[in-house]
């Protein structure tokens, strides 16, 4: 992903380097220019007017107090935060000048997108963009585009307050938070049963939303009548599915759901449907989002897997400003965005991403966001071969967006459960799996397994480092609402991303910064202990689905539970959950169950608050009555 920033009179100009299946690091293959004529959309994100003002206000609207729930309109954001029209115009006219041609003026006035040839883009942006063959193991043929040296953005948007341009690439940008059991691809025998004391109907691995209702006490709030009825949830992906895949799924397990309520919006020319795209994961989103709130609308966004994409995706939902709660289960890692790796500015991108996270909170909407899949070693996650160890060296990372304190970070579990698996190449040596008590997921339960298979290591068994993420950011300082928490950390000392293979030093990470820790609450996300799903393109009816993908949208769905329970939008949550916390710790009336066990390969999970799994795990009903309490 490449931007340019502009901060006051000063062109400071960055690549950002985006941790994707893309690999980040590995050298791409230049294989040409791009056509003179080739059509490329470039989007212009603005500072908001005001900054500090909007995180003021965003605080004043999410604690109680006079201003407590009083949330904007896209109209009032505009008039109070969005750019001026003078800067507005004086980028509008420099574009239009150089060729491009205005396609979408965004409502909440923090961007603007054009599009041209890429013979004006170049002219506009002194820049040259090639075509460079993809060093990616999703889609190992499909070039992209990108800039061939670093652009500059002309002295006409000194004074217009530029934060970043978008869409000087189209490479792949975001990963998918989904995982499942055949990333342990040596284990055979998959078997067990939970133990007596949960309440769930379905065998580990095939965990239905009625599953996660009686794991988690939603049951009480459907006995209350509470279904979703006139709440909207919002699905933020890079790929379109089958609605019917959905109602499909609903219609297996027995649900039923309003008719007719998925509506799928294309942003900036999304709608790719297949595997690589990440069907499979807006299809799961809105099974779990719409499952545990089946009364619920759901309108489902879709933009291009590109970082004028993500974008574009969220100035679309922020000024269309229709949607109560948000669903995200896609991400990239924090690293490639720290200036202390990539140069100053290397930011650019997460902070205009970060503006737009900061309007929907203004604005009321709830936003869920996938923790990751790669326990505490984001950077490092396996399905991304050129960045995982030991090629690369293990750096405790985050994930982006979760690591933005606008959102609520989703984190993942194991729950408990018992089992007995054997190696493919010694089927006579059996190992027993037993997890005692609900603990952070990571796959370090397999390390016996994986040395009885003769890997060296875990990350030679391919279970490392998979499991829920968690860390501390080095990005963002910690929010308001962790301040003074028990167990939030800073970030560790010793983290340097290097290339082991190719004896290149990228950078350090600053060692005990006081940054947002991640997560804020987590649920199952283990594959071996998780879920069922239906996707045309797997076959049908699959199990063993898991990653923190399923937390994000569940947690969603909880929510729409909430809004239409108070009858109004509830905004940023997290700081009801850790006034909570306070208030109640996790004594008998407690909203929270605390995790205590287990580890995501880096954080311990520990009493109380820690980056493995955050406050812990929810009981909604009571959660709901601390949301209803707080005034």
């Amino acid at each position: 992903m490449l931007s340019t920033t502009i901060r006051g009179s000063r062109v400071l100009v960055a690549a950002i380097v985006a941790c994707t299946s893309v690999s980040a690091f590995a050298d791409a293959e230049r294989i040409g220019p791009v056509a003179a004529d080739q059509a490329i959309s470039t989007t212009v994100l603005f500072q908001a007017r005001d900054e500090a003002g909007l995180a003021r206000f965003v605080r004043e609207v999410s604690t109680p107090g006079p201003h407590y729930h009083h949330f904007l309109s896209t109209t009032d954001f505009r008039q109070r935060f969005g750019a001026t029209a003078q800067d507005i115009a004086r980028v509008i006219d420099y574009a239009r000048a150089n060729g491009l041609t205005v396609t979408k003026r965004y409502e909440n006035g923090l961007a603007v997108q054009f599009s041209g040839p890429a013979a004006s883009v170049e002219q506009a942006f002194n820049v040259e963009i090639a075509n460079y063959a993809a060093p990616d193991t999703d889609s190992p043929s499909m070039p992209f585009y990108k800039p061939a040296r670093a652009p500059s953005l002309p002295a006409a948007f000194s004074d217009s307050h530029v934060l970043a341009v978008a869409g000087l690439s189209n490479q792949r940008h975001a990963r998918s938070m989904a995982t499942d059991v055949r990333h342990a691809a040596h284990v055979e025998g998959r078997g067990g049963r939970f133990r007596a004391d949960l309440d769930t109907s379905n065998e580990p691995g095939e965990l239905t939303v009625q599953d996660v209702a009686r794991l988690y006490n939603v049951a009480p709030l459907y006995r209350q009548g509470l279904r979703g009825e006139g709440v909207t949830i919002g699905i933020a992906t890079y790929a379109s599915f089958l609605p019917s895949d959905a109602e499909t799924y609903w219609q297996r397990i027995g649900l039923e759901t309003k008719p007719d309520r998925i509506t799928q919006i294309a942003v900036a020319g999304g709608g790719e449907y297949g595997d690589d795209a990440g069907t499979g994961e807006t299809t799961l989103d809105v099974e779990q989002s719409g499952g545990l709130a089946p009364q619920a609308d759901i309108r489902v966004y879709v933009a291009p897997n590109t970082d004028s994409g993500e974008l574009a995706l969220f100035n679309r939902i922020v000024s269309d400003n229709d949607v109560d709660v948000l669903s995200y289960s896609w991400g990239i890692s924090e690293v490639g965005s720290l200036p202390s790796v990539f140069g100053t500015g290397a930011d650019a991108s997460a902070q205009a991403l970060n503006q737009l996270l900061m309007e929907a909170a203004a604005q009321g909407i709830s936003t869920f966001v996938a923790a990751g899949d790669a326990g505490g070693y984001d950077v490092n996650d396996q399905r991304n071969p050129s960045l995982a160890y030991p090629t690369i060296a293990k750096v405790a990372s985050v994930d982006l967006p979760a690591a933005s304190p606008y959102v609520t970070a989703a984190g993942g579990t194991t729950l408990p459960f018992s089992a007995r698996y054997r190696c493919a190449r010694n089927p006579g040596d059996v190992v027993p799996v037993r997890v005692n008590a609900e603990q952070a997921w990571s796959l370090s339960y397999f390390s016996a397994l994986s040395q009885l298979c003769g890997a060296a290591t875990p990350a030679d068994f391919g279970i490392f480092p998979e499991g829920g993420g968690g860390g501390v950011s080095s990005l963002f300082p910690v929010p308001f609402y962790q301040q003074g928490v028990d167990g939030i950390r800073k970030t560790p000392y010793n983290q340097a991303l290097v290339d082991f293979d190719s004896l290149i030093f990228y950078g350090a990470l600053p060692g005990g910064f006081a940054g947002r820790n991640v997560p804020d609450i987590s649920m199952n996300a283990d594959p071996y202990t998780g879920y069922t799903a239906y996707v045309t393109l797997d076959g049908g009816m699959t199990s063993g689905g898991g990653g923190t993908s399923y937390v994000a949208p569940q947690l969603a769905g909880m929510a729409a539970l909430f809004n239409q329970a108070t009858e109004a939008r509830l905004g940023l949550l997290n700081p009801i959950l850790y006034r909570a916390l306070r208030d109640t710790g996790y004594a008998t009336n407690s909203p929270f169950r605390d995790v205590t066990a287990g580890s995501n390969w880096f954080w311990q999970s520990r009493t109380g608050y820690d980056p493995a799994t955050g406050i812990g795990t929810p009981d909604a009903a009571r959660l709901l009555e601390a949301i209803q309490t707080t005034n």
